[in-house]
């Protein structure tokens, strides 16, 4: 059985900050849970990694809650992620069955936090790379009501097991390189990254349009949230594109994409050609050509004066 991961796809599609704060989902927003994902290093010489999650209760009156992990997987280009009760087939990233916590049920007192330590055990058939899962903690109810909808917040885990990560990025589409021609440049390019790895990595590099004349004109940066491609998935990330020079309301540009992965430092290149058109030298191009026709019209069939 999946269950919705709205709390989670909201972690996913932050930028990559030391520390962050998930909210529950309720209107009041008095659970709070940090950090919202945190990113955890195993050598393979270590047998067991410990780690702790903050668990803020400032509602007037005492809360329970359930710890359990839940399998995470990405599942499509803009970083959404299901979760599930069970393992998902074919998930060779998921970290679930090596989470254990101490306890499986704390208690909150009305207006402080608790720290609730939990550990991640090395195995062999925890294998290098990157290993993922989402720790939920469940309000839990005294109520006999097996119907009621029970509000859960959820932290993300991102583990990296080093001593044989492969690390792997490439470019999968450029929205920009679609078409040749562009009435005007957007000020964000789509880019589709794939990563065939065994690791998340972070995409980061530039995009320059150059002119005829060699001047680059538009630049830009790719993936300002630096957020992570996750292994066997494709990710679509935004480059900023500003001007930086004057550009002429009609150009032939050649673009040049250069990014690389971190880590791995994996390079990623692709080049293309587009040619921009202002919206209104088209448009002024197109009166000059509708007011030739007319006056061509007019010149062929002007009436001649009668002679007197």
């Amino acid at each position: 059985m999946f269950i919705s991961g709205v709390a989670a796809c909201l972690v996913l599609l932050l930028p990559l900050a030391p520390f962050h704060t998930a909210h529950a989902q309720t209107s009041s927003n008095l659970i709070q849970i940090a950090p919202a994902f945190q990113e955890i290093v195993i050598d393979d010489t270590q047998a067991s990694v410990s780690a702790t999650l903050q668990l803020s209760n400032s509602s007037q009156i005492d809360q329970t809650f359930q710890f359990y992990p839940l399998e995470i997987k990405q599942f499509d280009a803009e970083g959404r992620v299901v979760l599930a009760d069970k393992p998902l087939n074919n998930n060779d990233y998921s970290i679930a069955s090596f989470v254990t916590f101490s306890e499986s049920e704390w208690v909150v007192p009305a207006g402080q936090s608790v720290t609730v330590p939990f550990t991640i055990t090395n195995a062999p058939r925890l294998s290098p790379g990157g290993h993922y899962a989402a720790l939920i903690a469940r309000l839990k109810t005294n109520s006999a009501d097996r119907q009621q909808v029970l509000p859960a917040i959820s932290s993300f885990v991102l583990i990296r097991k080093v001593g044989g990560e492969l690390y792997h990025l490439s470019l999968s589409s450029v929205s920009l390189a679609d078409r040749l021609i562009h009435w005007s440049l957007p000020k964000q390019i789509p880019l589709t990254f794939s990563n065939q790895g065994n690791i998340h990595v972070v995409p980061r590099g530039t995009v320059t349009l150059t002119d005829l004349f060699g001047r680059v004109v538009y630049e830009g940066v790719i993936n300002l949230e630096s957020l992570f491609v996750f292994p066997g998935s494709q990710r679509t990330l935004q480059a900023s594109l500003k001007p930086v020079a004057f550009a002429w309301p009609i150009m032939w540009y050649n673009g040049t994409i250069t990014a690389r992965s971190e880590p791995g430092n994996v390079p990623v290149s692709r080049s293309f050609q587009v040619l921009v058109i202002e919206p209104w030298i088209s448009i002024g191009l197109t009166a000059i050509v509708i007011g030739s026709i007319v006056l061509t019209w007019k010149r062929h069939h002007r009436v001649p004066k009668n002679k007197t």
